[in-house]
């Protein structure tokens, strides 16, 4: 990984997810628990008689824009890098942050203390600038900036990144089109879908059709699939087993994959829920109530999808795939467990000579993060079977020849190293996995359907993302301004398009994803903190 990459990734462990995760259990505390005590006045919420935006289309809109396509990837990245157990730290975050968005509703539709206007600043950003603290005001205007970042560079790593991993795996050709589409579609929806019903029930239907199709998956296998539930806690705690070709996971790695993978789709949109609710009919506690259930949305339909793995057992069996060199590791004897992947004297270093994409070494094995890689082949940087060597140090390629014109093997720029691609059967990821997934279910067809909710879903979530974004800068700049900025989060798509057709980037889009994540999670937890005392008092 990039030194870019990996600040990222310390400023995500170390600041980001502490952060997020105090300010969520203060309030937890602070509203006694609120996930639970008011989820009966959350539903009554649903069903808010009177004029108005209903609450239930806002909390649809918030689902669809947590969701997207980004908790469909990162759940199954979860799950093939942690198993069952990530399901349990899953509900965990659910609970923990869920708080968080009662308390960015309640402040976005009032007033500060000695400041009332007889109109509600309608965002949480909009709230913190009318605040007659001068520290608060700064946070005010940072959250703003921190909602930019997660429109853009979030949407980017997050939804983008994920939207082209699922339509290539799901379409082989074609996938550059469908995403282009997708993000014209979010741009047109965020444009014309503001401020109209219809918008908040198509993100309804995608959310239900995405549990339903997981609920049909889970059909696969019942006893496996539900099982699992129970099975995930006891994982968390103690480690994943093996199964079939998954070597099993330590509970320090069902952890790390659940907060490096789950955690940051649901942190992404914090600080756009009171702009989504803004205009919701009822009173403000009963509404932002209603806001607890856009998180319980979200953590029941990437459960879904979770169960949907397990039952079809798609995350522990070998299909055949492809993935980037520096995503595998040489080992000079295969591994079967947690335990034995974790041993440093199996890590293979030497000289590895590749002829017509075949390795020239005995005991070598591949391996990726859970499993072994059967039939490995090479594909060189020009797409042809490698011809090629690799120097191999502790199970990491670091240096590249290929052959001169007079066939000498000479030392390469070391970025082609990056191009360098290793196919066989494997253990699918990410949007490979979703797609090995369906295929067990229903073949074509399913796989089909469930693309086609999953645009659906990235298309109105980014829309959500943008009209949140519009509504927050429209006291501070023109409404057309704001109208044409609501557009930011379609355009990310279409670029993680183009980057996701190009090749390898450095850093790779999940590292800006987290970036982006990573911003919103740092300001808005730090200005609801600094707020918690004045939320418990509305």
């Amino acid at each position: 990984m990039s030194s870019l990459g990996a600040s990222i990734e310390l400023a995500w462990w170390w600041v980001a997810v502490p952060l997020a995760a105090l300010a969520g259990l203060v309030l937890l505390l602070l509203l006694r628990v609120p996930t639970f005590t008011r989820l009966p006045e959350a539903l009554r919420a649903m069903r808010e008689p009177g004029d108005g935006p209903a609450p239930a289309s806002s909390v649809f809109l918030a689902s669809a824009a947590s969701l997207g396509a980004g908790a469909a990837v990162a759940g199954a990245m979860a799950v093939s890098l942690g198993g069952a157990g990530s399901l349990a730290w899953l509900w965990l975050f659910g609970i923990v942050l869920a708080p968080l968005r009662l308390a960015d509703v309640l402040l976005s539709r009032t007033s500060p203390p000695g400041r009332a206007t007889g109109e509600p600043a309608g965002s949480l950003a909009g709230r913190l600038q009318a605040d007659a603290s001068p520290v608060v005001r700064a946070l005010g205007g940072l959250l703003l900036a921190a909602m930019v970042v997660a429109a853009s560079v979030g949407v980017l790593g997050v939804h983008g990144a994920a939207l082209a991993e699922i339509a290539e795996a799901a379409l082989a050709a074609g996938a550059m089109g469908v995403g282009a589409a997708v993000a014209v579609a979010a741009a047109l929806l965020a444009i014309l879908g503001r401020d109209k019903p219809w918008l908040g029930w198509l993100a309804g239907a995608a959310v239900v059709a995405l549990l339903l199709l997981g609920f049909v998956a889970c059909l696969v296998d019942p006893g496996r699939g539900l099982g699992a539930i129970v099975r995930s806690f006891e994982d968390a705690l103690h480690g994943a087993a093996p199964a079939s070709a998954f070597s099993g996971a330590l509970a320090s790695e069902v952890a790390r994959a659940a907060l490096l993978q789950v955690l940051p789709p649901m942190v992404l949109t914090l600080g756009t829920d009171g702009a989504l609710y803004a205009d919701a009919r009822g009173g403000t506690k009963r509404v932002a109530s209603s806001a607890l259930l856009s998180t319980l949305a979200h953590v029941v339909v990437a459960t879904a999808a979770g169960l949907a793995l397990i039952a079809t057992g798609a995350y522990s069996r070998r299909v055949e795939g492809e993935r980037r060199l520096s995503e595998i590791t040489f080992v000079d004897a295969p591994f079967d467990t947690a335990s034995q992947r974790i041993e440093p004297e199996r890590l293979w270093t030497g000289f590895l000579r590749v002829n017509d994409g075949r390795a020239q070494a005995e005991p070598l094995e591949g391996a990726t993060e859970r499993g072994m890689i059967d039939d490995t082949r090479f594909v060189g940087p020009d797409g042809e079977p490698g011809d090629l060597a690799l120097r191999v140090r502790r199970g990491q390629a670091e240096l590249l020849l290929e052959p001169d014109d007079a066939g000498a093997l000479v030392q390469s720029d070391p970025s082609r190293l990056r191009q360098i691609r290793v196919t066989g059967r494997m253990l699918p990821m990410g949007g490979a996995l979703v797609n090995a997934a369906m295929t067990r279910v229903g073949g074509e067809v399913t796989v089909r359907l469930t693309l086609a909710v999953l645009l659906v879903l990235v298309a109105v979530g980014a829309a959500a993302l943008g009209i949140a974004l519009a509504r927050t800068l429209e006291r501070r700049i023109d409404k057309g301004a704001a109208r044409v900025v609501s557009v930011l989060p379609g355009l990310a798509l279409l670029v993680a398009c183009v980057l996701g057709a190009a090749g390898p980037t450095e850093p790779p889009l999940g590292a800006l994803g987290l970036l982006g994540a990573s911003v919103i999670a740092i300001v808005a937890s730090l200005a609801i903190l600094a707020k918690s005392v004045e939320v418990t008092r509305l």
